[in-house]
């Protein structure tokens, strides 16, 4: 997070080359700690992990789609920032769903959900504030869950990007 903060200056927690910066050095950090995607016979997700993935992003999404007034719309720039922002949550997930949770696990089931899911929440204090360090939380509760219900990371990966995607029209 200081990486992103770090990169993006002046221009804010929006800005792509920070969080294109950050994503990687996640991805870079799993990958360091011997973490390894999986790989898939036939190299398709189950339907169970995919149909677990998409209710996950509904989830994620409800309550700011009843909050919202009206629709930003697609717009100008959101090719660009759809790029990123699905690299920076599919490394994201690679990070705190594949290697912490994975390295958390032997010490129990709670304490893999609950390490993993504190640490994704505080990973966004410096972009949102302490003020959502309780429902970053509970999101990374409900991805971490995903992953073990699925017993895949592509549920709470498709999830993330989902949820993540929907903010352009959220904002």
């Amino acid at each position: 997070m200081l990486l992103r903060v770090g990169l993006a200056g002046h221009a804010g927690p929006h800005d792509a080359l920070a969080g294109a910066g950050s994503g990687a050095a996640l991805l870079g950090l799993a990958l360091l700690s011997g973490w390894r995607p999986v790989r898939v016979p036939a190299a398709a997700p189950r339907t169970r992990a995919v149909l677990l993935g998409l209710l996950g992003a509904l989830v994620l999404c409800a309550l700011p789609v009843l909050l919202q007034d009206g629709a930003a719309g697609a717009g100008s720039g959101f090719a660009r920032w759809a790029l990123v922002v699905t690299g920076v949550a599919l490394c994201q997930e690679a990070f705190f769903r594949g290697a912490l949770l994975d390295a958390l696990l032997p010490h129990g089931t709670w304490a893999a959900v609950g390490g993993s899911a504190l640490a994704f929440g505080l990973m966004h204090v410096p972009l949102h504030g302490w003020h959502v360090l309780p429902l970053d939380t509970a999101v990374g509760v409900l991805l971490a869950g995903l992953r073990l219900e699925a017993e895949r990371l592509s549920a709470p990966a498709l999830a993330h990007v989902g949820a993540d995607l929907a903010t352009w029209w959220l904002r």
